[in-house]
C-alpha cells in the first residue's frame, strides 16, 4: 500500500473516531463497522 493511501486511511479512521464521539446510539454501529474495516485494511500494510 502506497504511504499516500495510507496516510488517508489513517486520518479517516481519526475522523470517524472523532465523529464517534457525538454520534447518535444508533449510528455507533455503523461507524464502529467502517473503523475496524479501516484497521484491517491498515493492519495488512
Amino acid at each position: 500500500m502506497d504511504s499516500k493511501i495510507k496516510e488517508t486511511l489513517e486520518k479517516q479512521l481519526q475522523l470517524l473516531s472523532e465523529r464517534s464521539n457525538e454520534a447518535l446510539p444508533n449510528e455507533l454501529a455503523e461507524l464502529s463497522r467502517a473503523m475496524v474495516e479501516i484497521a484491517v485494511m491498515l493492519i495488512g500494510t
